[in-house]
């Protein structure tokens, strides 16, 4: 496939696509360097193409070059700035997992002044055995709506669960995390949702701090509107959600306490490692991620419209898709989000798999596309925008079928890149090293060297926050036994989570 034409015309692409403040990417005919504008860069993109062909190297390779550039200006001018930021939802971990050994090797290289900007403008949110980002369920923001917080986020829950919730449970999940929400001294783990359920001393102290009357009146009268069986099943739903010690911990405290421990919340750069193990389950998984990324569009209006802002959305595709409601706060976000100075960077293998009106909007809005191998429907939206070469004579179904022949079976790193305006270009993206080879470092020491200087201001011990989750349901087994003496041991023990999912008491040693 040829897709550059004459030196002249070539020359001419390059210098428009360099702006006035060129990152050089690709490399085109003739061995030219590629180099695009920031401008252009911090703008919505498509990043299309099958996994294991050079996606996420390529964010790597565009975000180390500007930190570069940034880490540059604080030594030499004394900045103390990065001068913009990057949210990353990822729920592969491929994209994070580099950028965070590529901040790492930064730290590693910088100065004193260099290493405090980057202990300062870094949020990693990510779950292992020994540490945790705190995720509250519930983010208190008075300019969107509560409703409109909990029917996103308990749509996108239930959506990734791998079991199935009825109409009623979904709604009781709205109406729960609305409660929430209206009262933030309580949060979204068990032995709430048992209480709020079974107990009516405590279901009625709660109504009397909630605002909304609908809500009011619905827990106010809940047993009458509610079937007592859906009730139960509906626990037993949460009971499954929660099961996974780390999400309990993870959702479990409430927003006051998380303030209190100082944890960073927002940076410039934030790194979200959603990526599925066997530290939680799918369906959380991608609730979190999602969760984020709710956030971040929800606070978008709020911050400095001076700073650009690029979200990538590692998977875009399938976590759009999980839940109507968000797509839409997508889809009808890309206008404003430029005027915004931010800018949406969709990942994904193809955008077949999109409903037609959403696939429309993308590429209406994506100032760029970048197509490293991908199916013929790909080809066929970027082949009228193909620079031909004068000399070409073949006929334009021979030039088609070559093209569409040929983007299916792209190597490794090669793209096809659009910038609209101008021509597209077959490129090949620029190498880049291994973090840990540039370094001279196992890559085992540029980890630690992140988790030990960046993560230690946004995650907490995972010791530490069972015990804070702790306290926090021992005030709750107070509360109750307070309003009800004689009421039996507090629900959300290992006991209650049995009998809540029906399996009954856990029988004695020695039956």
């Amino acid at each position: 496939m040829r897709a550059v034409g004459a030196a002249p015309n070539l020359a001419s692409i390059l210098v428009a696509l360099a702006g006035t403040c060129p990152i050089s990417l690709f490399r085109t005919a003739g061995d030219r360097v590629v180099g695009v504008d920031l401008a252009t860069i911090f703008r919505h993109a498509l990043i299309l193409g099958a996994s294991g062909f050079g996606k996420s190297w390529f964010k790597a390779l565009q975000f180390y070059r500007i930190l570069i550039r940034a880490c540059r200006r604080i030594a030499e001018q004394g900045s103390h700035v990065l001068g913009f930021e990057t949210t990353v939802v990822d729920v592969k971990s491929e994209t994070a997992q580099l950028l965070k050994l590529f901040i790492a090797l930064m730290f590693l290289r910088g100065n004193a002044a260099v290493r405090e900007v980057l202990r300062e403008s870094v949020h990693f949110v990510g779950w292992s055995r020994s540490r945790i980002t705190l995720r509250p369920a519930f983010a208190i923001m008075s300019d969107i709506s509560v409703e409109y917080q909990a029917r996103i986020k308990a749509d996108l829950l239930v959506r990734a669960s791998r079991s199935p919730w009825s109409e009623a449970q979904h709604f009781l999940l709205v109406q729960t995390l609305r409660a929430i929400g209206e009262v933030p001294e309580h949060t979204f783990v068990l032995m709430f949702v048992e209480l709020l359920c079974r107990n009516e001393s405590f279901r009625l102290r709660l109504v009397e701090k909630l605002t909304s009357r609908d809500l009011i009146d619905f827990f106010a009268h809940l047993p009458q509107r509610i079937a007592p069986q859906t009730l139960e099943a509906f626990i037993r739903r949460v009971a499954i959600e929660l099961g996974y010690s780390l999400v309990r911990l993870i959702l479990g405290l409430p927003p006051h306490v998380i303030a209190s421990l100082g944890l960073r919340q927002h940076a410039p750069i934030t790194l979200v490692d959603a990526g599925v193990s066997n530290t939680l389950p799918p369906s959380i998984a991608y609730a979190l991620a999602n969760w984020v990324l709710t956030d971040e569009l929800f606070t978008a209006s709020r911050r400095d419209p001076s700073v650009p802002l690029t979200i990538v959305l590692e998977e875009a595709v399938a976590l759009l898709t999980m839940a109507t409601d968000l797509l839409d706060l997508v889809l009808n976000g890309l206008r404003m989000l430029r005027s915004l100075n931010v800018n949406i960077e969709f990942f994904a293998q193809s955008l077949e798999s999109l409903p037609q009106h959403a696939m429309r909007e993308m590429l209406l809005n994506a100032v760029t596309v970048t197509a490293f191998q991908s199916p013929k429907s790909v080809g066929e939206l970027l082949y009228p925008h193909v620079l031909r070469e004068p000399q070409d004579r073949r006929s334009e179904a021979d030039r088609k079928r070559e093209f569409l022949r040929d983007i299916e079976s792209l190597p490794r790193q090669e793209a096809i890149f659009w910038a609209k305006g101008q021509p597209a270009l077959r490129v090949r993206t620029l190498d880049l090293e291994r973090p840990e080879r540039i370094a001279g470092i196992p890559v085992e020491e540029l980890d630690d060297i992140f988790h030990r200087e960046i993560t230690p201001t946004s995650t907490i011990e995972v010791s530490r926050a069972a015990a804070l989750l702790d306290d926090y349901e021992a005030s709750l087994s107070r509360e109750v036994r307070a309003s009800s003496p004689s009421t039996s041991r507090p629900p959300g023990s290992v006991r209650d989570l049995r009998s809540a999912l029906g399996l009954g008491e856990e029988p004695d040693d020695d039956e």
